[in-house]
């Protein structure tokens, strides 16, 4: 008799003794599956398929991993999960982490009646509950104040030998609200997945997952979490072993807030409290305040116009405060001499990420026009780009040779006169990515590869495909450029979901495939594999070299080597042949 029939029949007797007859929520259906976690209780889970095998993948969803943070554990550390006595039901997803959006569409009465912060839990995925297959925990983005679980299925990962776990966190000020304080230490949201990784570290061997062989990955916001994860010295080395980081580092301006106790007082403001007031009292009053309110409050925050549209406070990471998980900036971090920590990596992003942010640009320009008065978007648009770059790198008195150095490096004299959207769009998306998301992911690139010369591999992902995420399924048309090979274009080939972007074609399925190799072989051998070229041979991804900005793979219809990534800074422009790189590189290492 096999172990699953066993469980299948320990729990049938559980369901008659306890429940004192056998409900037929409880009785066992055919493709039910159980997992018995020693320290916790029985879970039951469900069978679903993936798409282009049929191969069975046995599911559990909303996998409690901690306590619900409510009340007085509110933006507190994760309580692990205590022991359960019944049978969890996990066939069907948890509740999700309160959006703003969500909560809007809920009346009064109902988000009173529902602890919308209980939602710490994880989906996991295996395709051999039996087996010692490597994990893959994912770190999902949405600019660290949306998405949730459902967003990320299984049915294309689970084509290869792998257990994938999806983790749900904190979002938005219930996760990233920072004083610095015991009551609101900041970070939440990284401590939530510190708290995930134990869980699985501690059970995953259940759900046929190899606890010492564990591949932390993340693109966007979460690329940034796992990013911070890896530098951080209060997480334990041991807790994961090789990292896939996409799109977003903690390098990254955008990503972490280097004074949250500024945010925190004019959010207060936004909420209608005396900002001026003692830290102890605002903490008090966002313990208190209800979550609705709270998410309202940094909504308006980060909607003010006339502050630019810049704000970090309560949706990103933060420096500082107790736990010790980001004690400086990532940079002197990473500089410190006892600062040894390196992983196995795989970094790299699309080659239009910035494509993402013009639209958010182009989005706050208009609005600002129409605050104003004005009708015409176009002018002065240059003027107020570059002066939004400075104020982002906080430039100061440098801020005439930064904008000597972009406009020589992204336009022409003729561009920069045109004041004409459409003109300076190929620039200003590689602009865009550049600070954003390029650079940045070349500065962990470059900091890990100076520790682990083997094993940090870099890349760019340019393969543009029939379906794309660029507006993420809004309208579009009344942007005045495209979006080229935009920022989460890469996950069509990893989820499918959303239903807008599947099902694939033959090629689109072909380049899925080739990424799901290449992601799940690194998972497995902390290497990828063979690539193929454009005449059908083969060769190895090569690691980066300490002290250059290469080599680094193209992820194409043809993959190939390139041997400098500052090049990719000028993807959609040809660059001025007086541009040092370097110089771009020292504005955002600054």
């Amino acid at each position: 008799m096999n172990v699953e029939r066993i469980v299948t029949l320990v729990v049938t007797l559980l369901c008659s003794l306890f429940i004192n007859s056998i409900d037929s929520k409880c009785v066992p259906l055919k493709y039910d599956k159980f997992v018995i976690l020693p320290r916790y209780g029985i879970l039951r889970g469900s069978v679903s398929r993936t798409t282009w095998t049929n191969r069975p993948i046995y599911q559990f969803l909303g996998v409690r991993y901690a306590e619900s943070p409510s009340g007085n554990l509110r933006f507190k550390a994760p309580v692990p999960v205590k022991p359960w006595n019944n049978i969890q039901d996990a066939r069907e997803f948890g509740r999700k982490c309160p959006i703003l959006t969500d909560l809007a569409k809920m009346t009064e009465e109902e988000r009173r009646a529902t602890d919308l912060e209980d939602c710490l839990n994880m989906a996991i995925y295996s395709p051999n509950l039996s087996g010692k297959l490597p994990v893959m925990v994912y770190v999902h983005g949405g600019s660290f104040y949306l998405t949730n679980a459902n967003e990320f299925p299984p049915n294309y990962l689970l084509e290869r030998d792998v257990v994938l776990v999806v983790v749900q966190y904190r979002l938005d000020a219930l996760g990233f609200l920072a004083t610095n304080s015991e009551d609101i230490p900041g970070n939440a949201a990284l401590m939530d997945v510190q708290q995930a990784l134990t869980f699985v570290k501690e059970n995953i061997d259940r759900f046929g997952g190899n606890p010492n062989s564990v591949t932390l990955f993340g693109q966007s916001a979460g690329a940034a979490m796992v990013s911070a994860l890896v530098i951080s010295p209060a997480v334990p080395q041991n807790l994961f072993h090789r990292v896939i980081i996409q799109s977003g580092s903690v390098f990254s301006k955008w990503s972490v807030s280097t004074d949250p106790i500024k945010d925190a007082r004019d959010i207060a403001e936004a909420a209608g409290l005396d900002s001026k007031e003692s830290i102890s009292h605002l903490n008090e009053a966002f313990i208190k305040m209800d979550v609705f309110s709270l998410l309202q409050a940094v909504d308006r925050y980060q909607s003010n116009l006339q502050a630019g549209p810049l704000h970090l406070g309560a949706r990103s990471l933060s420096i500082g405060g107790p736990n010790n998980l980001l004690p400086d900036l990532p940079q002197k971090i990473v500089s410190a001499p006892q600062y040894k920590k390196n992983y196995p990596m795989i970094i790299g992003t699309t080659k239009d990420d910035g494509s993402y942010v013009a639209t958010v640009l182009y989005d706050f320009l208009i609005a600002s026009m129409q605050a104003s008065g004005s009708t015409n978007p176009n002018v002065p648009i240059m003027t107020v780009i570059l002066q939004l770059l400075c104020t982002f790198l906080d430039a100061g008195d440098k801020c005439d040779a930064i904008r000597n150095i972009i406009s020589g490096t992204f336009w022409t004299e003729e561009e920069l006169a045109s004041h004409d959207i459409a003109t300076i769009a190929p620039g200003l998306i590689d602009l865009l990515g550049t600070f954003l998301f390029k650079g940045p992911a070349l500065q962990a690139a470059l900091s890990n590869a100076g520790f682990d010369r083997k094993n940090t591999f870099f890349y760019t992902f340019d393969y543009q495909g029939e379906k794309t995420r660029f507006g993420y399924e809004q309208d579009t048309s009344h942007y005045p450029f495209k979006g080229g090979v935009t920022h989460s274009d890469d996950l069509i080939y990893l989820f499918p979901y959303p239903s807008q972007v599947t099902p694939l074609n033959q090629a689109d399925t072909q380049m899925a495939k080739k990424l799901i190799d290449m992601w799940t072989s690194f998972a497995t051998n902390s290497s990828p594999p063979s690539l193929e070229n454009g005449s059908g041979g083969k060769f190895s991804w090569p690691p980066m070299i300490t002290g250059t900005f290469g080599p680094y793979v193209r992820i194409d219809k043809e993959f190939t080597i390139g041997t400098d990534y500052t090049t990719e800074f000028v993807s959609n422009v040809t660059g001025k042949s007086n541009t040092d790189y370097r110089q771009l590189m020292a504005m955002l290492s600054a």
